[in-house]
């Protein structure tokens, strides 16, 4: 004598639709739920030669399972020159806004031939796993040239959507929170110290 347990579908109007064996499917698990907001910024200039410019902050907030951020683009626009622009790289922190102590991901260029972002685009493929109940903060910051060619021209980032420019790789139900542009930023040649005239004797 064998017992079996099933799984009985009711089909809305209390008949039975469906009888299956328990062990004939899988249930699948609730999908990471993810909300995405940016954290304003003021604008300001970008000296040449400056290093870990903050120009753009994310806060990803991590619900109900963990979560493996497989990577993100963001979209720059202005008059900017890309020449003027040695890298980008990008930090995050989990649990608190601290750009200071944040950890670095790894540095990025403007892509050309990505498969998932347009040209231009400000993207790095990653592999960080969130525990449920994270919140994670994300800061893209720009390193410049020594020699600028574009003084006076402009960089900003384009408001990204949750579920067109961020990666995960379970199941996900990407929400947009409030999700801003970046603040402009302005691209500042080399400050030439002005020396003192020597006295005539």
């Amino acid at each position: 004598y064998k017992s079996d347990s099933f799984w009985v579908a009711d089909d809305g109007n209390g008949g039975v639709s469906e009888v299956v064996p328990t062990g004939a499917f899988t249930t699948l698990d609730d999908p990471t739920q993810v909300t995405i907001n940016s954290v304003d910024l003021a604008g300001g200039t970008l000296e040449a030669g400056s290093t870990g410019n903050l120009i753009y902050q994310l806060q990803m907030d991590v619900a109900t399972t963990d979560a493996t951020f497989e990577g993100f683009f963001l979209v720059p626009q202005g008059d900017y020159l890309e020449s003027d622009f040695a890298q980008f790289e990008i930090f995050e922190s989990v649990g608190s806004d601290n750009f200071g102590s944040a950890t670095s991901l790894g540095t990025a260029g403007f892509l050309v031939g990505d498969a998932f972002a347009p040209d231009g685009s400000i993207g790095l493929p990653l592999n960080q796993t969130y525990t449920a109940g994270s919140t994670v903060y994300l800061y893209i910051a720009a390193d410049m040239v020594a020699s600028p060619a574009g003084e006076g021209t402009s960089i900003s980032i384009a408001a990204p959507l949750a579920d067109g420019n961020f990666g995960f790789a379970e199941p996900s139900d990407l929400i947009d929170g409030v999700i801003n542009g970046g603040a402009v930023f302005t691209v500042q040649a080399p400050v030439v110290p002005v020396m003192a005239a020597e006295r005539s004797v």
